[in-house]
């Protein structure tokens, strides 16, 4: 995740009229933060594999006051209706990970075949096996495990010994980084606007 603050307190070198705008400023930073980081989701979000659903929903962002802190989180959010496994799934996305059997001597990878809607085995390994299950190696030297059906025999999982996952990057950092310059200078135009017409307002009366 990618966080952004804007501390109230630290804006030394804005004008006096700009330091005399930080009630303005509680409504503009957070209108202002939103109207970039939304179209910045959508764009990314593209990159996110359709098949991990729940990752691809947990990317977002939020914007919030803290205190006299206007702070935005931009990436895979983690939170209570966000589960374990989907900020384990986001982490391996991003970073990658060396995966080796907690149990055993290989893990079991579900194959294609043996796949339904949230990347669970229809058949688990342990009823595989009790059902007459067999291991043999491929022609290309793959470690198969194979199930016996009345259509003849179907391979349903891929046996590792350990298993490297390759990061797929979505760089939401570099794009958030690269549109802080229009995301300061929209901040400031419409304070700007804000001030002049504050002044405005009063010089009728």
């Amino acid at each position: 995740m990618l966080n952004l603050k804007f501390d109230l307190k630290q804006i030394d070198q804005l004008s006096e009229d700009f330091n005399n705008s930080k009630k303005a400023l509680k409504i503009i930073i957070p209108r202002v933060l939103r109207d970039h980081l939304r179209p910045l989701k959508r764009g990314l979000s593209s990159q996110i594999p359709r098949k991990t659903g729940a990752v691809r929903k947990s990317f977002g962002y939020f914007v919030k006051k803290k205190g006299d802190a206007i702070v935005a989180v931009f990436g895979f959010l983690r939170g209570k209706k966000i589960s374990q496994e989907t900020a384990i799934a986001a982490n391996v996305l991003q970073h990658g990970s060396h995966v080796t059997p907690k149990t055993g001597k290989y893990l079991w990878i579900p194959l294609p075949t043996n796949i339904m809607r949230g990347n669970q085995p229809i058949v688990t390994p342990r009823e595989l096996i009790d059902a007459g299950g067999f291991i043999q190696k491929s022609k290309l030297g793959n470690l198969l495990a194979f199930s016996k059906t009345e259509i003849g025999v179907i391979p349903l999982f891929l046996l590792k010994t350990s298993l490297t996952v390759a990061p797929r990057l979505v760089p939401f950092d570099a794009r958030v980084e690269s549109e802080i310059p229009a995301i300061n200078k929209d901040i400031e135009e419409t304070t700007t606007q804000v001030i002049e017409a504050g002044k405005a307002a009063r010089a009728r009366f």
